[in-house]
C-alpha cells in the first residue's frame, strides 16, 4: 500500500489531479476509443466521474462484495488497479453509455451499482486484467506521486 500511495488524490492539488486525469484519459482512449470519443462529443470529462470513483475507492458506485475484491487487488498492485477498475467499469457499461446523451451518461455513471451488481464481479475482474496498459504507464504513475 505504501509503494504507490493514494494520498495525493485527497490533497486536492490541482496540478496532480490534472496530470492524473490526463493519464486516465489516455488509457480510456487507448482501451475504449469509441466511448471516449462519445464522451468528448457529449462534453463529459473524467473529472465529472472518475475522480470521485478513485477518491471513494469505488465504495459509492460498486456493491461491497465487488469493492472488497477491488481493494484486495489495490493492496497487491497499487494505484494502477484504480485506473484499471475505472476503465473496466466503463467497458462493462459501454453498450448502455454509447446510446445516451450527456444527461443519461452522467446518470448511469452516478448509479453504476444499478448496472454492475455482485453477479458481475467476475466479469469486472476479468475486464480489469484484459486492458491495454503499456509499460510507460507503469513508469508514469509513480512519477506523478513523486512530483507531488
Amino acid at each position: 500500500m505504501l509503494k504507490y500511495p493514494i494520498m495525493p488524490f485527497y490533497t486536492f492539488n490541482e496540478e496532480f489531479v490534472t496530470k492524473a486525469l490526463q493519464l486516465f484519459k489516455q488509457l480510456f482512449q487507448m482501451n475504449l476509443p469509441d466511448l471516449c470519443d462519445h464522451f468528448e462529443m457529449e462534453e463529459i470529462k473524467p473529472r465529472q466521474y472518475v475522480y470521485k470513483w478513485i477518491m471513494t475507492l469505488f465504495t459509492t458506485i460498486l456493491p461491497l462484495k465487488v469493492v472488497s475484491h477491488v481493494w484486495d487487488l489495490y493492496f497487491l498492485d497499487g494505484i494502477f488497479i484504480l485506473y484499471q477498475t475505472s476503465i473496466a467499469i466503463l467497458r462493462l457499461l459501454r453498450p448502455k453509455l454509447l446510446v445516451e446523451d450527456m444527461e443519461g451518461i452522467l446518470h448511469i455513471l452516478k448509479n453504476v451499482h444499478v448496472h454492475i451488481t455482485e453477479d458481475d464481479e467476475e466479469k469486472l475482474v476479468d475486464s480489469i486484467f484484459n486492458l491495454v496498459y503499456p509499460q510507460w504507464v507503469y513508469e508514469e504513475i509513480p512519477k506523478l506521486e513523486i512530483e507531488y
